[in-house]
C-alpha cells in the first residue's frame, strides 16, 4: 500500500511539472509574439517618419550668384568663358537633356552641365558640389558619367591628327618659334594619380610608389592635343605605351610632306624624349656623355621645342584640377575624365581664354628664328621612308650651319 502511494504522488509531481513547464513556454512564446509585433510596428513608423518624397536643398548658388558673375568670375570658377559654356551646353542637348515626362521638375540642362564642369575644374569633393548646387552626391556623379561619356563620343571632333595644310601650317610657325624645321608636334607621358581597383593595383602603381594612369598626348605649339592615350596603367615604359597606341599603329595615315636637305627626304616629324624609338618620323636627341657640339647644340634646339608639351600638361592640370590630384571615381570612368578635360583643354585654348596666374610669355625663344628651309626642295612623299639615323644625322648638320650653336642645360644621359 504505501509503494502505490508513494508512486502516485510521484505522478502527481512529474504531471505538475509537465503543467508548469507548459505555462512558462507558452508565455515564452507570448511574449516573443508580442516582442516582434512591437519591432515590427516600431520599424513602420520609424519608416514612415524617414520616408519623403524630396530633401530641401537650397539652390541660390545657380538661380543667384551664377547670373551675376562677370567674365572673371566664370573662368576662375567654371574654367571658360560664358559663351564657351553656352557652346558646350549645345553640343551636349541631345543626349543630357532632361526628360519631358518626369513627375518632378527636372534639373535643367543648363546646370547640369554646369555641376559636371565644375567638379572637373575643381578639387572639389562630390559633397561639396552637391551642397553647392542643392543637388545630392548621386545626382553629381550622375551628370559627371553622362558628361563625360557624351564628350567622349564627339572626342574625334576635338582630338585628331592636322591635315596636310595644317600640318605645314604648324610646322612653319614651330620653325619661325624656335629654329627647328619640319616639327609637327611634341610627344610625351603624364601620369594621372587615380584610385587603383583592388585586383590588379600592382600594375598601376608607377615607378613613384603612386598608382596612376598614363596619358600619352601629341601636342602642336598652340598646346593643342591632337592625339592622345589614356589606356596604359602607370606601371608600363613610355615606349610600351607609344608602340601599343593607335598614334603608332595609323603612322602611315600621318602628313609627310618631305623636304629635300642635303640630298635626303625629311618628312613632318614628331619629336620625343630618349624614352622613346628613334624613327624616320619620331626623333629623339643624343644620349652619352661624349657629343661634339653639333650634337649638343641638336638637344638644345630639340628640347626648346618639347616645351610645348610639357607647358600643355601643366596648363591641362591647372586648368582642370580633378587630374592635379587624385581621382575619385572609379577605374571605368577615370580614362574618360581625363579624355574629357582634354577635350575641354582644346576647346579653351582655342578661345584664348586664360588661366588665372598662367603666363602666355614664350619662354624659350623670344625672337624670330631665320627659315633656315628657304629655297629647299619640297617633294612629293616617297613611298619609302629614309633612314631615322639618317634624318637626325641631316638635320644636326642643317641646325649646325645655319643656327648658333647652343648647349642644353639638361645632363646628356
Amino acid at each position: 500500500m504505501g509503494t502505490v502511494n508513494i508512486i502516485f504522488v510521484s505522478y502527481v509531481y512529474v504531471m505538475l511539472a509537465w503543467f508548469r513547464h507548459r505555462q512558462v513556454m507558452r508565455r515564452i512564446r507570448m511574449l516573443k509574439l508580442r516582442s516582434s509585433i512591437i519591432l515590427l510596428q516600431l520599424r513602420k513608423r520609424h519608416l514612415r517618419r524617414r520616408c519623403c518624397w524630396k530633401k530641401r536643398r537650397v539652390q541660390s548658388y545657380w538661380y543667384v550668384n551664377v547670373p551675376n558673375y562677370s567674365e572673371y568670375d566664370w573662368i576662375e570658377n567654371f574654367r571658360m568663358r560664358k559663351e564657351t559654356f553656352y557652346e558646350i551646353t549645345e553640343l551636349v542637348r541631345e543626349e543630357m537633356s532632361p526628360d519631358s515626362a518626369s513627375v518632378r521638375p527636372a534639373i535643367p540642362l543648363e546646370m547640369r552641365v554646369a555641376i559636371a564642369i565644375y567638379k572637373l575644374g575643381s578639387c572639389a569633393e562630390y559633397r561639396s558640389v552637391a551642397n553647392l548646387f542643392g543637388v545630392g552626391i548621386s545626382t553629381v556623379q550622375k551628370f559627371l558619367k553622362m558628361f563625360c561619356t557624351t564628350i567622349c563620343l564627339k572626342l574625334p571632333d576635338f582630338i585628331h591628327p592636322p591635315s596636310d595644310e595644317e600640318a605645314k601650317v604648324i610646322a612653319r610657325r614651330i620653325e619661325v618659334k624656335y629654329g627647328f624645321p619640319q616639327v609637327l608636334g611634341c610627344i610625351d607621358g603624364s601620369h594621372i594619380q587615380i584610385t587603383a581597383p583592388v585586383n590588379g593595383k600592382r600594375d598601376y602603381q608607377n615607378r613613384k610608389g603612386g598608382e596612376s594612369i598614363v596619358l600619352q598626348a601629341v601636342v602642336d605649339d598652340n598646346y593643342c592635343f591632337w592625339d592622345i592615350n589614356v589606356t596604359m596603367p602607370g606601371s608600363c615604359h613610355d615606349a610600351f605605351i607609344f608602340k601599343n597606341s593607335r598614334l603608332y599603329e595609323s603612322m602611315n595615315l600621318l602628313p609627310r610632306a618631305p623636304v629635300r636637305i642635303n640630298n635626303v627626304e625629311v618628312p613632318l616629324l614628331i619629336l620625343g624624349d630618349p624614352a622613346y624609338p628613334l624613327l624616320p618620323w619620331l626623333l629623339k636627341p643624343y644620349t652619352g656623355r661624349n657629343l661634339d657640339p653639333a650634337q649638343e647644340s641638336f638637344n638644345a634646339y630639340l628640347s626648346s621645342v618639347r616645351i610645348v608639351v610639357e607647358n600643355a600638361f601643366g596648363k591641362l592640370k591647372e586648368r582642370w584640377r580633378i587630374i592635379g590630384k587624385k581621382i575619385d571615381a572609379r577605374i571605368d570612368l577615370a580614362p574618360q575624365i581625363i579624355a574629357t578635360c582634354c577635350v575641354l583643354h582644346n576647346i579653351c585654348e582655342r578661345s584664348h581664354t586664360p588661366i588665372s596666374g598662367w603666363s602666355s610669355t614664350n619662354y624659350i625663344s623670344s625672337q624670330i628664328m631665320p627659315n633656315l628651309l628657304q629655297g629647299a626642295d619640297v617633294s612629293s612623299p616617297s613611298p619609302q621612308l629614309p633612314n631615322a639615323t639618317e634624318v637626325r644625322r641631316v638635320l644636326t648638320e642643317h641646325i649646325a650651319t645655319n643656327l648658333p650653336l647652343r648647349r642644353s642645360i639638361r645632363p646628356n644621359l
